[in-house]
């Protein structure tokens, strides 16, 4: 028989949220690292967080291969994923602005 799926990172077993949050730390760390090396300045800032984000693909499926691996529906892997890219995005943002800021 099938095993039923989880619908929410909140519904997986305390182990398996620590895997998560191990990759979208990674996912996070990768992104500001990506917006820093990319950033000269003159570009969106905004624009230019959501590039590094999205350059960081691997680190995203390692978010989503956790949560399936652990339990949930790979619905609310891609969910979850997704909402880690904004947090991620938001994260390389801050790191560019203060990049900026101390470059002045």
């Amino acid at each position: 028989r099938d095993q039923v799926r989880m619908e929410s990172y909140e519904a997986l077993p305390t182990s398996s949220q620590k895997r998560v949050q191990t990759a979208v730390q990674q996912y996070i760390q990768c992104s500001i690292q990506k917006v820093l090396e990319l950033d000269d300045g003159q570009r969106h800032v905004g624009r230019l967080a959501w590039t590094a984000s999205e350059s960081c693909v691997l680190n995203k499926n390692k978010i989503i291969h956790a949560m399936v691996q652990g339990g949930t529906t790979n619905e609310a892997a891609f969910s979850y994923a997704s909402d880690m890219q904004v947090k991620a995005t938001a994260a390389a943002i801050t790191a560019a602005q203060n990049k900026r800021s101390n470059n002045r």
